[in-house]
C-alpha cells in the first residue's frame, strides 16, 4: 500500500477540490477512491495526521477527531518554482 504525505491543497468555495506533494498532485475524488479502495493511505503535513473520508469529503484525523488541518496546509506552488515546506510549529 503506497503512503502519501499532503503538502499542497486547492480550495474552493465547496472544499477541498486537489491534493497533492512536491512531485504529485491528485483530485479530492480520487483520493477518495483510493482511500475506500485501501489502495492507499494519505497524510496531512504539519501534524502527519491521517486523512480519510468523511462522506463524499475528506478531512485529516488526529487524536480521534476529525479537523480542518488540510485547511491550513498552503496552495499548490506556481508550476516550475521551487516550494518551501514548513512543518508546523517550526519556524
Amino acid at each position: 500500500m503506497t503512503i502519501n504525505l499532503i503538502s499542497f491543497v486547492t480550495q474552493s468555495n465547496r472544499g477541498i477540490t486537489h491534493v497533492g506533494g512536491l512531485s504529485w498532485k491528485k483530485t479530492a475524488a480520487e483520493v477518495i477512491r483510493l482511500i475506500e479502495a485501501k489502495q492507499e493511505r494519505f497524510f496531512a503535513s504539519g501534524g502527519f495526521c491521517e486523512v480519510l473520508v468523511d462522506g463524499k469529503s475528506i478531512r485529516a484525523h488526529a487524536d480521534g477527531t476529525l479537523n480542518n488541518n488540510l485547511l491550513m496546509l498552503p496552495d499548490f506552488p506556481p508550476p516550475g518554482s521551487v516550494p518551501r515546506l514548513r512543518m508546523a510549529g517550526v519556524r
